[in-house]
């Protein structure tokens, strides 16, 4: 009974553990099951060797010796294998949950790394298709560059061509003229003896008949020396005229020339940014033209040599015509020299075009006896000297020189040549006007003056024709230097003992350096001044230039100049908005009424239809004829400051007026203009509608300075004061006094 309820007890313990611990293995039933055994082994007899062997096996099967439990249970014991699988199965699956995690967020990198490497491929291909793009638009530039190159070369060939074409012409022309005259004089010759021979028994009617047509044709056939002389005169001044011909093609001819140089390399300029391809093209810039001047420069002296020669020869032909107008009896022809000369003068003449046409050597010594360069002559004897030939010749020829008239009269006689051997000098009565009307203004009065008087002019034998197109870019020319030269002498590059020159010393000057001879600059200033006084009263543009060069103005250029790079620094289209920010910048702290008339005067003019190039007329059209607004108002504030109504104003006194009614002007600025307006009147006396215009400009020139900024004008109080800025009184009163420069009297 005892045996049995041991077992019960077992029984309901390994049954409580059982259902306490369900599922198996666990380590509880497993822990329960030996422990029963262990209290087992003892009880039951013979067999508890055997179940303790069992057991023990069993133990070693199932716990391990080298793991043992935690610090967190009372003891320390061994871990059934299947327990430490577990934990291991729950670590592997931390792990392995861990991994997955990680795997994911790689995962997710990768498709973040995918999305940037598919971004960067586009934009690397977008970055290549626009490499493609700019080296395609590369290519086509150098295309086109080689194409301007290549018809740049072109025209110079061209150009090159038509000269050789022409000078062969001119050759042939000389050449066809020297055998005209000796035919000529062979002719003449020949006449001469036939009418030496008369029949003095011979009284035929058909001899007399003969004798009576000849001596009736006389006067066209036979020449005397005095008749020699005067056609030989003429021929003369033909050449001369001729040269002159020459000379207006040769300025012609370097204008164009040099317009083609500058324009070539504003074109370079503009295809290409790089600083060093931008020196580059400078430097090839610089070579052309220092070559185009020195080539110039050399036929210009050439072409000034052979007009004294032949200046030398028409005065001696002028004296030697006078000579025999004095004598009873005309002189003869001096046959033994004309003999001579041909049998013992020689001209070489050379030929590049296999012998076409001729023309005489010119680098030997002028005998003005032979009236020629020759290699041989009595008076020179021979030219001893190696004679290089130029490159191109292909024939050689040896001529006799022309046949010359001698007559008797004293070698000091001979007149040197003229001062200036392209014109000649005019006479104090014509040289006002140049013009048989008289019909000329007070500023070309002063122009021709000048040009007379002060510039050592002259009037040329022939005027070169100035279009108003020509004219106007010439002008535009002239602003643009102009106006870089006062940026530099504001920018303080040069020294303060430096003052700038006015604007006619500033033109003169110009013209002398680009045509490098004075002689040759002073016939085309001429010219320009010519085509200038033609246009004068047509384009009102042209108008305002001449008041400069009179010495009347020397601001109104660059105020105008200035106004117009603000009116085409706007941005299209143009509209009546754009104009009144205009007019607010050019006429600042002005009542609205005055910019409403602006904008109706405007509207009028332009006919509605607003450009940039009809608000460049308006002011234009303001300016010439003195109506315009600033113009006007500071002429009404420096009468004010004129006390003693004398109409001009000292510097002390226009410092003071321009210091109350504009603060911020430029002192520099002040005393600048002040002296320039000093060089064209009286010291310290400049007029009050001059002072008027340098105001007009200071305030501009303030705007431009600041970029544009509107300036502080006066204060509401002086405006009133002034009566108003715009009034008809005023602008009568204006004009009354020679505010209206266009009609200026003297």
């Amino acid at each position: 009974m005892k045996k049995y309820h041991t077992a019960l007890i077992y029984e309901i313990q390994l049954k409580e553990i059982f259902d306490a611990n369900p599922v198996t293995p666990n380590r509880n039933r497993v822990d329960c099951c030996f422990r029963v055994l262990k209290d087992l082994v003892p009880k039951i007899g013979t067999f508890s060797q055997v179940l303790g062997i069992i057991t023990e096996e069993l133990a070693r099967s199932v716990f391990s010796n080298g793991l043992t439990s935690t610090n967190q249970e009372p003891f320390i014991e061994s871990i059934p294998y299947f327990s430490l699988m577990n934990q291991i199965d729950d670590v592997r699956a931390i792990e392995s949950n861990k991994t997955q995690e990680a795997l994911e967020d790689l995962q997710q990198r990768v498709k973040f790394r995918d999305y940037d490497l598919t971004v960067l491929y586009k934009k690397t291909l977008f970055l290549k298709q626009e490499i493609n793009e700019r080296e395609h638009h590369e290519k086509q530039l150098e295309r086109d560059i080689a194409n301007l190159q290549t018809k740049v070369q072109q025209y110079e060939r061209e150009k090159n061509e038509l000269r050789i074409a022409s000078l062969r012409e001119e050759e042939a022309l000389k050449s066809d003229i020297q055998k005209l005259q000796t035919n000529l004089t062979q002719s003449n010759s020949i006449i001469k003896k036939l009418t030496m021979f008369k029949a003095a028994s011979n009284d035929g009617s058909d001899e007399k008949k003969l004798d009576s047509e000849i001596d009736s044709n006389k006067h066209d056939l036979i020449f005397n020396s005095k008749g020699m002389a005067s056609y030989d005169l003429y021929q003369a001044k033909q050449f001369q005229r001729q040269f002159a011909e020459i000379l207006d093609f040769q300025l012609d001819d370097f204008d164009a020339s040099l317009a083609q140089i500058r324009k070539k390399y504003e074109i370079m300029q503009s295809v290409t940014g790089n600083s060093q391809t931008n020196l580059q093209n400078q430097q090839v810039y610089q070579k052309e033209l220092d070559d185009l001047l020195k080539k110039f420069a050399a036929h210009m002296q050439e072409l000034l040599g052979e007009l004294k020669l032949l200046d030398i020869h028409i005065k001696g032909l002028e004296l030697v015509n006078n000579k025999l107008s004095e004598e009873s009896s005309n002189a003869t022809i001096d046959s033994v020299a004309n003999i001579a000369s041909r049998k013992y003068s020689g001209i070489l003449q050379i030929s590049s075009d296999n012998g076409a046409s001729f023309h005489s050597f010119g680098k030997l010594k002028y005998c003005s006896q032979c009236g020629a360069r020759p290699v041989v002559c009595p008076h020179q004897g021979l030219h001893s000297a190696p004679i290089k030939l130029p490159q191109g010749c292909t024939h050689l020829k040896f001529i006799h020189p022309l046949l010359l008239m001698r007559t008797t009269f004293n070698s000091k006689d001979s007149p040197g040549p003229t001062l200036n051997v392209l014109g000649g000098q005019n006479n104090d009565k014509t040289f006002q006007t140049e013009d048989e009307d008289n019909n000329i203004s007070a500023a070309f009065l002063r122009i021709w003056g000048e040009y007379y008087r002060n510039r050592n002019g002259f009037k040329p034998t022939l005027n070169r024709t100035y279009s108003l197109q020509k004219l106007l870019s010439f002008i535009q020319e002239i602003y643009d230097m102009r106006w870089k030269l006062e940026i530099k002498y504001d920018e303080g590059e040069f020294s303060e003992d430096t003052e700038l020159p006015t604007f006619i010393n500033f033109f003169y000057k110009t013209i002398i350096d680009r045509y490098q001879i004075e002689e040759v600059a002073i016939k085309a200033i001429h010219d320009i001044f010519h085509g200038l006084q033609i246009h004068e009263s047509a384009n009102q543009i042209v108008g305002i230039f001449v008041t400069h060069l009179s010495g009347h103005e020397d601001v109104i250029w660059k105020y105008h100049y200035m106004a117009k790079k603000l009116i085409y620094s706007k941005s299209e289209p143009m509209d009546m908005v754009r104009y009144r920010q205009i007019i607010f910048i050019i006429y600042p702290n002005q009542p609205r009424e005055m910019y409403d008339q602006m904008e109706l005067e405007y509207i009028a003019y332009c006919k509605n239809k607003v450009s940039k190039e009809s608000m460049d007329d308006h002011l234009v059209h303001m300016l010439h004829t003195g109506i315009e607004p600033n113009f006007k108002f500071f002429f009404r504030c420096f009468q004010k400051f004129d006390y003693q109504k004398k109409g001009y104003l000292a510097y002390e006194d226009f410092d003071e007026a321009l210091t109350q009614i504009l603060p911020s002007a430029s002192n520099r600025e002040r005393r600048v203009r002040y002296k320039l307006a000093e060089l064209d009147g009286k010291k310290d006396k400049v007029t009050i509608d001059r002072l008027a215009h340098i105001a007009a400009y200071i305030i501009m020139y303030s705007c431009y300075m600041s970029k544009w900024a509107i300036q502080s004008l006066i204060s509401t109080d002086f405006i009133e004061f002034m009566g108003g800025r715009d009034s008809a009184s005023s602008t009568a009163e204006f004009q009354n006094n020679n505010g209206d420069y266009s009609n200026w009297k003297s």
